[in-house]
């Protein structure tokens, strides 16, 4: 098993939503039972447009597996960004970030976080500094919310903590 741990600079007052976790390496469309496991990240998430997902994966599951552990993977560098761009009020590189999630949670099929990170990038695009300052630690948090459910999902084998697995 791969073990990453990351971590954060908390520049901005943002709590420390990183954390260590792992993945198998084993892809997990080939150890069973494919739509159960599909099914399991329905019930986990929600909030996840699994279908809306697949469809703009070319319906390729295991595409659309990638993309989702991606965003597990690069979760400590989203939040790291986020927090320094609104401490040093870069709002360009704010804005550009916001762009990419925004395009990436559209992309897995979170309508919610997608439709977020478009308004933080609408307001740092017109330096409404007020709003992206209020809304960033509670936009973190709700990315922090759904990576620990998505790193729960048997589809991905992923597991959350700092448990050591070897």
């Amino acid at each position: 098993m791969k073990k990453i741990v990351m971590g954060i600079i908390d520049t901005t007052g943002i709590a420390d939503y990183s954390g260590a976790f792992s993945y198998e390496t084993q892809d997990p469309l080939k150890t069973g039972g494919e739509d159960a496991l599909f099914e399991s990240l329905v019930v986990t998430l929600p909030e996840l447009n699994v279908k809306s997902g697949l469809a703009r994966a070319d319906r390729k599951k295991d595409l659309y597996v990638n993309m989702l552990r991606q965003f597990c993977e690069e979760y400590d560098e989203f939040i790291r960004d986020i927090a320094c761009f609104a401490a040093e009020e870069s709002w360009r590189d704010y804005s550009m970030r916001l762009r990419s999630l925004k395009d990436m949670f559209a992309n897995i099929g979170n309508e919610h976080l997608s439709a977020w990170a478009h308004k933080l990038e609408l307001a740092s695009g017109k330096y409404d500094d007020a709003v992206c300052k209020k809304e960033t630690e509670s936009f973190c948090y709700a990315m922090y919310l759904f990576r620990e459910k998505l790193a729960g999902a048997a589809v991905l084998n992923i597991q959350t903590g700092d448990e050591d697995n070897g």
